[in-house]
């Protein structure tokens, strides 16, 4: 399917500011001038956040469409709850599928994105799952697999509980602070891991088998996991 030219214009204008920061590459020994650099790109993104967002809709790829979950008057029930005819009450989660906002990473509002970020000639295929309240998507790129996931919890806390989890099994994992942060609790690692957590719900991008830089002209792909990551949160109106 490739990209029709109105729509990747519109796209494009949506994340120029992220592109332009996809000149920089892995160093081994980088300097205070280039860190200062990678911050001053990464602010500059967040700050035309408002107006390059603006065109963000609900997941509309018809390819990852789920089950809405069926609703009833009446007294509810927490999960796990004996029900009167002796069955249990099944998790809400897991009997409604994932939410239009975890959908939303394979969306084709992203998938245009990350053709853009990444200069294909079309959209990226993509397959999903949606296994234990985790709702994962991988794309199919020639140079490797790009996996995005949202992991929806009961709770904010208990999202909370699993970030922190994650956290420690992310190795040289740090946390994302300061305006880059977007306000969440958030860490990167070198590898080319981000995970945020924002409400009930983990967002985590996976560059790791992605070569160290990607696209053309070359973008690093922790930068990039950074920036389909913000990309997606920007898109998260609350659904």
């Amino acid at each position: 399917m490739s990209i029709p030219a109105g729509q990747a214009a519109a796209s494009r204008h949506r994340i120029s500011r992220a592109r332009s920061a996809s000149h920089a590459a892995d160093s081994s020994q980088p300097d205070s001038k280039d860190i200062m650099t990678h911050k001053y790109q990464r602010l500059s993104l967040l700050a035309a956040a408002p107006i390059l967002l603006a065109g963000c809709g609900a997941a509309s790829s018809t390819s990852h469409t789920a089950p809405a979950a069926a609703t009833s008057p009446g007294p509810s029930m927490a999960p796990g709850m004996k029900m009167p005819d002796g069955t249990t009450m099944p998790d809400t989660l897991t009997a409604a599928g994932p939410s239009q906002s975890a959908r939303m990473v394979c969306s084709n509002e992203i998938r245009k994105d990350v053709a853009i970020l990444l200069a294909l000639p079309a959209l990226p295929s993509t397959t999903s799952t949606w296994t234990n309240h985790v709702y994962t998507c991988t794309y199919r790129l020639d140079q490797g697999p790009l996996v995005l996931a949202v992991t929806e919890s009961e709770t904010a806390a208990a999202a909370r509980g699993h970030f922190t989890n994650l956290q420690k099994h992310v190795r040289a994992s740090q946390p994302i602070q300061g305006l880059e942060s977007l306000g969440l609790p958030a860490f990167e690692a070198p590898n080319g891991t981000v995970a945020f957590v924002k409400d009930d719900k983990t967002l985590q991008v996976d560059t790791t088998r992605l070569p160290p830089l990607v696209g053309n002209p070359h973008f690093n792909r922790a930068h990039l996991a950074y920036t389909i990551a913000t990309d997606v949160l920007g898109c998260w109106n609350g659904k």
